[in-house]
């Protein structure tokens, strides 16, 4: 009697068989699912915390004549403390009112465009102007600007040119550099004033539109203005777009949870003497590999050590 009884609880091997079976397909349907929703995050994060281009523009200048430009945020090198940005000129006005005219050739004098303007050094190598509209403006303009061209050339003819400034320093630091990575700002800051190649005059810059984004970085516009001598500035403040700060820090938690588990399989074995898989042995040496690679993956991220992100990944 307690014979039959024993084998009466035991499942049939057609019926162990079909759960084993059932669990298997289970454990896939869960591992797809799951690879599904981390698709869609990571698309979602992607989509969300990306770079946004610029937007804004200047006021538009009180000169006779103005030209307008379209400034584009090319790219940013904290490295060589760089930053490269286009400008296009879409629109004069001199232009535009000689290309409406009757007469066979527009007239309209070359322009000189002088970018930063206070960064260009006299003739004699003398010490940096500090007044970008006096007549030592630089000794030789950035981009001439043929407006007569420009007008036979109609709306097909754009003319543009690339500047790459330096990356002035933040107002609370002695210079800029990549302790802070990822969490680091980079003021950027350009101005532009023109002048008539022959008399001098002064020519109203006027930025209207202003666009662009540097790869891996989120810049926003800090402060836009005309002065009183034509001289219009910008100034941008970059700093690390949100989907390289969520990438780093998911590196870095990441790290620690390895870090983790190594460590309480480690007391698990040394003090309470538990017995470990023989497969646990490779996850030292695994880890070490993946973290080497892991540290190399962040996005631009500083060679070597001594910033703040080696104390926070620091394992």
């Amino acid at each position: 009697m307690a014979h039959s009884d024993s084998s009466s609880t035991l499942p049939p091997k057609k019926n162990l068989m079909k759960t084993c079976i059932v669990y298997s397909r289970s454990w896939i349907v869960w591992c797809l699912l799951a690879a599904a929703t981390m698709t869609l995050v990571s698309i979602t994060v992607g989509w969300y915390m990306g770079t946004l281009d610029l937007k804004g523009s200047s006021p538009r200048p009180t000169a006779a004549r103005n030209v307008l430009f379209t400034l584009d945020l090319v790219s940013l090198d904290p490295v060589q403390n760089t930053v490269t940005f286009d400008w296009w000129i879409v629109s004069d006005d001199c232009a535009d009112l000689a290309a409406e005219s009757t007469a066979p050739v527009p007239q309209c004098p070359v322009v000189d465009i002088y970018v930063n303007p206070t960064q260009f050094m006299t003739n004699t190598g003398g010490p940096l102007r500090q007044n970008p509209s006096d007549d030592q403006v630089a000794s030789q303009p950035t981009f001439q600007h043929n407006a007569t061209a420009f007008a036979l050339g109609g709306p097909a003819f754009r003319a543009a040119f690339r500047t790459q400034l330096d990356i002035r320093p933040h107002p609370s630091r002695a210079r800029v550099d990549l302790v802070d990575y990822p969490f680091e700002k980079y003021p950027a800051s350009a101005s532009i004033v023109a002048q008539t190649n022959d008399t001098g005059e002064a020519i109203g810059a006027w930025i209207y539109n202003l666009t662009g984004a540097a790869y891996g970085f989120s810049a926003n516009l800090d402060s836009i203005s005309v002065d009183a001598n034509m001289v219009t500035s910008v100034n941008i403040l970059a700093g690390r777009a949100l989907s390289v700060k969520f990438y780093v820090i998911t590196i870095i938690l990441g790290m620690w949870l390895v870090s983790l588990a190594l460590m309480m399989a480690t007391i698990k074995a040394a003090i309470f003497h538990h017995k470990i898989d023989s497969a646990v042995l490779v996850l030292p040496i695994g880890t070490m590999i993946a973290f080497a690679q892991l540290r190399a993956s962040m996005p631009n991220a500083p060679a070597g050590f001594g910033t703040n992100i080696g104390w926070l990944d620091f394992r």
